[in-house]
């Protein structure tokens, strides 16, 4: 089996790409919908950001507010690696 992982910036093709490999028969894991899974209300990755980031992270639903997260963690380095210790277990697991 081969196994192949696509990467890349914003609009750099990923989700094309993805696409034909579906269409010519692959699995495809997209990483980026099992992060959302994992840091729905409840789950483990919601309750790992809420414990590293606290309850503002939340927006009025108390679901994770992605927009809110995103400017904090790419505007340190430090805070990325904390998001991504937390959840990327989670994603792999």
């Amino acid at each position: 089996m081969l196994l192949v992982g696509l990467t890349g910036g914003i609009a750099s093709g990923k989700t094309i790409v993805a696409q034909e490999f579906l269409r010519l028969g692959a699995y495809v894991i997209d990483a980026d919908v099992l992060a959302r899974q994992v840091m729905k209300k409840g789950q483990p990755g919601w309750h790992r950001i809420v414990e590293c980031f606290g309850e503002h992270i939340l927006d009025s639903s108390q679901d994770v507010d992605r927009a809110r997260l995103a400017e904090l963690v790419f505007a340190d380095k430090a805070l990325l690696n904390k998001l991504n210790e937390s959840v990327h277990p989670l994603v792999l697991a």
